[in-house]
């Protein structure tokens, strides 16, 4: 089936399929970009931790008394040296960041300024692997996280983020900047106030309540996570509103 728009007579008509294809694409894409920005966000808001461990030697695989993850710092003052440890069975990181377990190691470097990530095994939910890049700068109270040259590999999702992430004590996270997530159809989505509730994190799916994604190569297809609410969110497409539809309906493996 195919359907012509007015003032698009012109430029011919545009087929359902397209349509829909395009509407659906920033569901599935946008959820992949929340899920791996979570991932990224759960790994550097430990920059400044403490050691939870006392001296050891060799590796760390402490159990669940030291914390998730457990924690060992080598070192003061920048430059300084942090390994992550969340054990060989996973467990849910105390964050809060993520509705699914950890399992794995996790170097972090911080220079004074910027935090890198090495990871080592890392792996959500015993069955995704993590690999990749991340690099970003956090704020001593860890109020902002800004991600830079961070490119996550997990299951079959690579997604590059450029992003601004606030986060508040009692309300969530709020995401805002760029991101792009490769494929068969590679798209560069652009995130806007888009707020994550705490209490939204849990399973089934991390689902925003609030903000915009847009799919940035197609400026005119965007999902609105504010309407209607309650998990439903609404898909506008050059002026067309889809059907409120479940979001969790688009979520990934990963979670």
């Amino acid at each position: 089936m195919r359907t012509c728009w007015p003032l698009l007579f012109l430029f011919g008509c545009e087929s359902e399929a397209l349509i829909a294809s395009e509407m659906e694409q920033v569901l599935f894409d946008g959820q992949a970009v929340v899920s791996t920005q979570l991932i990224a966000l759960e790994v550097l808001s430990h920059t400044f931790d403490e050691s939870t461990v006392g001296t050891t030697t060799g590796t760390l695989r402490h159990g669940s008394s030291c914390g998730c993850p457990c924690i060992e710092r080598i070192g003061d003052t920048p430059p300084y040296i942090l390994n992550l440890d969340y054990g060989t069975q996973g467990c849910l990181p105390l964050s809060g960041l993520l509705p699914g377990s950890l399992a794995g190691h996790v170097v972090l470097e911080h220079d004074g300024r910027i935090t890198s990530a090495t990871f080592d095994g890392l792996q959500l939910g015993l069955e995704h692997e993590i690999g990749g890049t991340l690099e970003g700068t956090v704020n001593p109270d860890v109020s902002e996280i800004v991600l830079s040259n961070t490119q996550l590999e997990a299951s079959h999702y690579q997604v590059s983020l450029d992003t601004t992430t606030t986060i508040d004590a009692d309300a969530g996270l709020r995401i805002d900047g760029a991101a792009s997530v490769a494929g068969d159809s590679p798209s560069e989505l652009t995130a806007e106030g888009v707020e994550l509730p705490w209490d939204e994190i849990p399973p089934p799916c991390p689902s925003p309540s609030g903000g915009r994604m847009t799919l940035s190569a197609k400026a005119e297809v965007s999902v609105d996570f504010g309407d209607p609410g309650d998990g439903l969110v609404t898909v506008v497409r050059k002026g067309r509103i889809s059907q409120p539809t479940e979001l969790c309906g688009y979520r990934t493996d990963l979670f």
